[in-house]
Order: C-alpha cells, then sequence, then structure tokens
C-alpha cells in the first residue's frame, strides 16, 4: 500500500493553507492508495469536505507527557539534532542562533513522537513523506525521514528566505529530502546558490480554471482597475491608490481593492478625497472576490508588494484574461511576461505605475494572461506535476516539474 503522509499547516480546517492544499489534493489521492493528513493547528475548527481516501489524523502536537517525554530523551532524535547543528555551522549559522536552533529542534522533536504519526508510519505501508511548508510542520520532517520511502518539503516565502531573519537547519532539511518543491524559479536559484547539494525542483502552485469569462463592458462605463492583498505595509496598498488616482486623470475610471488589514483605517481616510470612483470592499470572502471577476469585465489587476512568492492573487487575475501591473519581485516575473501585463521597478515611483497602467488600459485587447495562466498556473495540471515529483515520475514535458 502506498501511503502519503501529508504535513500542512491549517487544512483541513476552513482557513489558512486549505485553499492551496485542496487545489493539490485530488492529484494526491489518484497518485496513492491513502493519504494521511496532519497539521500545526491546535483546537477544532470548522473543516472541508476530504475526499475518499483522505484521512485527518489530527494536529502534530502531542499531548501526553509521555510522548513528549520520548521526543526529548529518544538517542535517534538527539543524534539527528547534533548532525544537524554541525550543517547549521558549516553553512555559516553563528553560535548566537544555537538558542533559536534547539527551540526548533524540539518543537520538531515533538511533532514527530506524536502516537498517531507513529501510527501512520509503523503499520508497514509504503510512505511518502510531504510537508506542504518548510516551517510548521517541516520541522518535524529531519525526525521521520528515515522512516519514508520518500520525502519532499515545498517552500514558499515565509518559509524560504533566511533574510533578514533565521530559519532553522535548512541545511539539513534540504539535504535530507529527496527533492526541495520551490514554488517558482527564483525559489530555485535561491536555494541553489545557499545550498548546492539540493535537489531542487520547480513546483507551481496554481489556480483553478474558471470556466466562462465576463463580457467586455458596453461604451461609457469607466474602466476597471482592480487590486486584491492584505491593507499592510509590505503590499503598499496606498501606493497602489496614488497611482490609479494618477492614471485616471482624464479617463473615467473606477478602483475596487479587495482586503482589510492593519492601515485599511488610514487608506479609508486617503480614499475619501479620491479623484476618481474609488471603493474598498475590506476583508471579502475569497468566493466573492472570484465571482466578481466572473461578473465584471475588469481591465487591471494592480501588485505593488514589496516581496512575493509567485502572487496567487495574480494568478486567479490572470485565468480570468485579466492583464496585470506588477513590481518585479520574487517570482512574479515568471508569470507577468510581456504577454500577460507590465512589470514596474521594485520599489516604483507613482508616475512609472500611472504609466504602465495607462498604458495597460489602452492596449486592454492585445494582452492574453489568461494564456500565461494555462501554461504555468493551471492548477489541475501543476498538481499532477507535483504527484509525479512525489513518485519520482515527474513529466519532462512540465515546466514547472523541470529541474
Amino acid at each position: 500500500m502506498r501511503r502519503l503522509v501529508l504535513l500542512t499547516n491549517e487544512y483541513p480546517f476552513a482557513y489558512g493553507d486549505t485553499a492551496f492544499v485542496e487545489r493539490e489534493i485530488a492529484a494526491l489521492v489518484e497518485a496513492f492508495d491513502e493519504v494521511h493528513v496532519f497539521n500545526c493547528t491546535a483546537g477544532e475548527s470548522p473543516s472541508v469536505p476530504l475526499p475518499a481516501g483522505v484521512t485527518y489524523r489530527g494536529n502534530l502536537y502531542p499531548s501526553r507527557r509521555r510522548e513528549i517525554l520520548l521526543a526529548a530523551l529518544s538517542p535517534r532524535r538527539v543524534r539527528i539534532a547534533a548532525r544537524a547543528w554541525r550543517s547549521e555551522r558549516r553553512a555559516g549559522v553563528g553560535a548566537a542562533q544555537f538558542g533559536a536552533f534547539a527551540a526548533a529542534c524540539a518543537r520538531g522533536m515533538r511533532m514527530a513522537a506524536g502516537r498517531r504519526v507513529r501510527e501512520s508510519f509503523d503499520d508497514g505501508a509504503d510512505i511518502t513523506l510531504y510537508s506542504f511548508w518548510g516551517l510548521g510542520g517541516g520541522l518535524a520532517v529531519p525526525w521521520l525521514v528515515d522512516r519514508a520511502q520518500g520525502a519532499f518539503v515545498r517552500v514558499h516565502r515565509y518559509d524560504l528566505y533566511e533574510s533578514p531573519g533565521y530559519l532553522p537547519f535548512r541545511a539539513h532539511l534540504y539535504a535530507a529530502v529527496d527533492a526541495v518543491l520551490a514554488v517558482s524559479a527564483h525559489a530555485r536559484d535561491y536555494i541553489a546558490e545557499r545550498h548546492p547539494g539540493a535537489n531542487v525542483v520547480v513546483s507551481r502552485l496554481g489556480t483553478p480554471d474558471p470556466g466562462a469569462l465576463p463580457e467586455p463592458r458596453g461604451e461609457g462605463r469607466p474602466r476597471l482597475v482592480v487590486s486584491c492583498s492584505h491593507v499592510i505595509p509590505v503590499k503598499r496598498v496606498e501606493r497602489i491608490f496614488e497611482a490609479v488616482e494618477a492614471a485616471g486623470q482624464g479617463t473615467a475610471l473606477r478602483w475596487v481593492h479587495f482586503g482589510g488589514g492593519a492601515e485599511f483605517g488610514a487608506l479609508q481616510d486617503r480614499v475619501r478625497s479620491a479623484r476618481i470612483e474609488a471603493e474598498l470592499r475590506g476583508q471579502t470572502p475569497h468566493d466573492d472576490v472570484i465571482d466578481f471577476y466572473g461578473r465584471e469585465y475588469v481591465d487591471a489587476f494592480i501588485n505593488l508588494s514589496e516581496s512575493e512568492g509567485v502572487p496567487v492573487s495574480i494568478m486567479e487575475a490572470m485565468s480570468f484574461d485579466i492583464p496585470i501591473v506588477a513590481t518585479d519581485v520574487g517570482g512574479t516575473s515568471e508569470i507577468v511576461t510581456a504577454e500577460a501585463g507590465r512589470l514596474v521597478d521594485p520599489n516604483p515611483r507613482t508616475e512609472q505605475v500611472a504609466a504602465s497602467i495607462s498604458e495597460v488600459l489602452a492596449l486592454r485587447e492585445r494582452f492574453h494572461s489568461r494564456d500565461v495562466w494555462a501554461e504555468l498556473c493551471d492548477s489541475e495540471r501543476n498538481s499532477r506535476a507535483t504527484a509525479g515529483v512525489l513518485l519520482g515520475r515527474p513529466d519532462p514535458q512540465k515546466p514547472s516539474a523541470a529541474l
């Protein structure tokens, strides 16, 4: 029996990484006889329906004192921790980080020692271990990898970039698994530069095919520009407003932003004096955003983040054939090609962004972002490629599975 042990942050609870994992789960069920899921979220929470063949085995934190002691006193786990620290030192990690390293080790050992985790590994099934994140459940991977026939870890952004903070045992983790699944070529190259011995494959995430697209709007209606993100400093939503307002001088323009956050009140204050039609929708259910794209003909989608992995919000907009204007950060440039939209500098001037928005609006029908989405961001296609990597059968024709 082939069993996949899948470590997540929240899935199958109805928030967090569930939206991402759900896009892969059908392909994983098809590839394996059964899937055991462990998450890193304590307590109970409403869950999404699980496909046949998927079993939720609980969270990774052992509750019994005996399990915690077993993790702390196991000679095998202590030896693994010692090897991991030697790898850290060879990778240039200073002694000042030992406290953070030890805390992460303790957390990983505790997760690996849980009774239900041990049961999933100890009944004779052929085990493939797949952590959807390099942190969270990924901290347990070094203490489970030698009990699996194959082991894989996916990395995104917060669990990838090692500056300015410290990410524990990256060198040991990347060396221990069969492959690191990076969400972008930018992430792959980042790991390869710092950890040359790691086997890294580009395994993209994606978004579902929405099907039918909205019809172009009639004459006389304002051009529609949309953004979707938390309203926090790194997302620079106020800068989006400034650029859209500048682009809207002399043009009937409507801007809609989906998302709330720490700076939402200040943004509301700014927008009260807007010289364009501006709507701040605040925190909006994901399905409502997708429904909006399906009903409204959007002329441009704007993302001015300071840093990104490969933004899912951009992929979703592209699936509706919406042209993109985005900062050239992280892996964004891999999907925002000349066919899909326009890139601006990582720290752009308002005038540059406004000019790019105006260009996209003027040439709206010449952009074909959905074609790029179909090649790189289709979740059904990408999830099958990911399942192939986990089975040791990557599709050589699939860019997202290429080394």
